[in-house]
């Protein structure tokens, strides 16, 4: 045996090799396919929800009722919530461009089971209810009387946070 067949079987052996490896990244990369599909559905469907069912008008403010929806099989913690109103400008084309959202810090929310007991409560009062396997009650408290503002609820969990934009003239006033 000389050196050029000695270099020649170690040149096919290696060729052999890499094919084979290509094999297994092929096969590793359908596999990969198939599991970034089934996770990405998974999340898809399991993803969190909000939307406002009714608003209620009450003496000096009017109450908003929020449904949160968790259809993941993990159960959330609500965290928080915060309340935003969208500022309104003098010249009516500058919403198109700026969006600024003020807080409204007297705005107050709790969960509950029961959504016709409309007393404001506090969140300490409610504690048990900030755990939520299908879906919870959230009633949410605002000055002033039911208008056309656009608000936006920020609502935080252990899982993550997301916003709803709503403005009252879409949910359908009590």
């Amino acid at each position: 045996m000389d050196a050029s067949t000695i270099s020649i079987a170690i040149s096919t052996i290696s060729l052999l090799i890499s094919f084979a490896v290509l094999l297994v990244h092929f096969k590793n990369r359908r596999t990969a396919l198939y599991s970034f599909w089934i996770n990405r559905n998974i999340h898809r469907y399991s993803a969190s929800e909000a939307t406002i069912v009714r608003s209620i008008q009450k003496e000096d403010s009017y109450i908003a009722h929020l449904v949160y929806f968790n259809p993941g099989s993990v159960a959330s913690v609500l965290q928080s919530l915060t309340v935003y109103r969208q500022v309104k400008y003098k010249f009516p084309f500058l919403p198109f461009f700026i969006k600024d959202w003020e807080e409204i810090i007297a705005a107050k929310w709790w969960p509950t089971e029961n959504p016709d007991d409309l007393d404001v409560k506090y969140v300490a009062d409610e504690y048990a209810n900030l755990y939520v396997e299908d879906y919870k009650d959230i009633l949410v408290t605002l000055p002033s009387r039911v208008n056309l503002d656009v608000h936006r609820f920020h609502i935080k969990t252990n899982q993550g946070g997301f916003y709803l934009h709503s403005t009252e003239s879409q949910t359908g006033t009590l």
